[in-house]
């Protein structure tokens, strides 16, 4: 019987990595410890390097699989990816956690629910 998929023993393919479109390449997948090759890490020197520039800095819990995964989503322009890390950032600071006082009342009552859904697609 095969081993069952999990986080933690599942090993990305290129193919799950990357897609393809033309010539053109996107990254899908960012996270550690997948490696990242010599152009991704050139771009990501160039992105730092418009930080250096322009006098910019990026909060420091900001690493950067987070910087490149903006990076490429703006197209390769620096000025968006900081432009939208930044706000991303602030938006977290400033609406996470979620406070949930005067919603225990909804959430015991059943009309809305707080959690996860399962395989299914049930809530939890």
């Amino acid at each position: 019987m095969p081993e069952q998929l999990t986080k933690e023993t599942f090993v990305p393919t290129k193919e799950d990595i990357f897609i393809y479109a033309g010539e053109k390449r996107s990254r899908l997948i960012f996270g550690h410890p997948i490696e990242f090759d010599d152009d991704e890490n050139e771009q990501i020197e160039e992105f730092k390097q418009y930080l250096v520039d322009n006098d910019l800095e990026l909060p420091a819990s900001i690493d950067f699989r987070e910087m490149y995964r903006y990076y490429q989503g703006c197209g390769y322009d620096p000025q968006l990816a900081y432009e939208g890390l930044v706000e991303n950032y602030k938006f977290m600071q400033e609406n996470l956690p979620v406070n949930l006082d005067g919603l225990e009342e909804y959430l015991q009552s059943g009309i809305m629910y707080y959690y996860k859904r399962d395989k299914h697609f049930r809530p939890i």
